[in-house]
């Protein structure tokens, strides 16, 4: 590990102490020449193994762009069936006042009919029909 030396000259001499107790507590604890040759063998491997996820950004961005230029072509797209829903009375008096209504006006709709089905059940299990 390098020191930089335009650093150590602006530190007193309390701070470069304390900087020297740092590193000799939170240094590593020296090592004989084979486990230090090991250890630099394993670290030289490790550094040198080829970063293959980082390869494979060019061709993630391709393959991502063809998609996107695939999905951005004209041409017939298949279109996805309406949803078969069978409407009570109720509901479509609830959808008929909601998508149909002057929202200007009040609208005269029988208070059972305001809430959809699935939101009348609610009513029903929790506040009892209030």
């Amino acid at each position: 590990m390098t020191r930089e030396p335009e650093l150590e000259e602006e530190l007193t001499r309390e701070d470069a102490r304390f900087v020297e107790r740092l590193r000799s507590l939170y240094g590593p604890e020296p090592q004989d020449g084979a486990r230090r040759t090991a250890f630099e063998a394993r670290l030289r491997e490790r550094i040198a193994r080829p970063r293959w996820p980082l390869a494979l950004i060019p061709a993630f961005t391709a393959a991502a762009l063809a998609l996107v230029v695939w999905n951005s072509l004209p041409g017939e797209r298949t279109a996805t069936p309406a949803p078969n829903a069978t409407a009570s009375r109720a509901s479509a008096a609830w959808e008929e006042v909601l998508f149909e209504g002057d929202p200007t006006q009040e609208q005269a709709v029988v208070v059972q009919d305001e809430l959809p089905p699935d939101y009348k059940a609610i009513e029903l299990a929790f506040f009892d029909g209030v």
